[in-house]
């Protein structure tokens, strides 16, 4: 089932020493962008669709032509924690235009390793069934619209700029 998610930032040790601490069996896992950023007490109620790697497979078999925006985060991961506001504007923008979901890469460790996620957050961006953009970091809503207008609506640098001009 999907499930809504309440993520608890933590104030404290370094992302990487979280990320090894919480790694069975200590075997390959990806990368978060920042080591030792320290970030305030706040709980956010995220809209964001989590899903595991079956409903992944069932919402890509019934996609249609729905552009897909998929984002491989670890709780953890700072980056990945700035990321999930920035989502949630997208999805706002958007609306049903785009179906934006989050897969934890901690609870789905298969999947990223078949995926090859080696940093996060990773975002990749489906449409058709077929990959138009990959990118791992952190990006504003901003930027991030310009990639979707860029990979799934076809407009180019010069129209982008002249909406966000508007």
């Amino acid at each position: 089932k999907v499930e809504m998610m309440r993520v608890a930032f933590v104030t404290g040790s370094s992302a990487g020493a979280r990320a090894k601490a919480g790694r069975p069996g200590g075997g390959a896992a990806a990368r978060c962008g920042a080591r030792t950023t320290k970030v305030r007490r706040a709980t956010v109620l995220q809209m964001v669709q989590k899903v595991n790697a079956a409903e992944l497979d069932q919402i890509m078999g019934s996609l249609g032509t729905t552009p897909l925006i998929v984002d491989f985060y670890a709780t953890w991961c700072g980056p990945c924690l700035y990321l999930g506001p920035e989502l949630e504007k997208l999805e706002a923008k958007y609306g049903d235009k785009v179906k934006i979901i989050k897969v934890d890469t901690e609870e789905e460790d298969d999947l990223a390793s078949a995926l090859r996620i080696r940093g996060l957050p990773t975002i990749i961006f489906v449409k058709d069934n077929e990959l138009k953009y990959r990118m791992e970091g952190a990006l504003s809503a901003e930027d991030l619209s310009q990639i979707v207008e860029a990979a799934f609506f076809n407009k180019s640098e010069e129209e982008i700029e002249v909406e966000t001009a508007s």
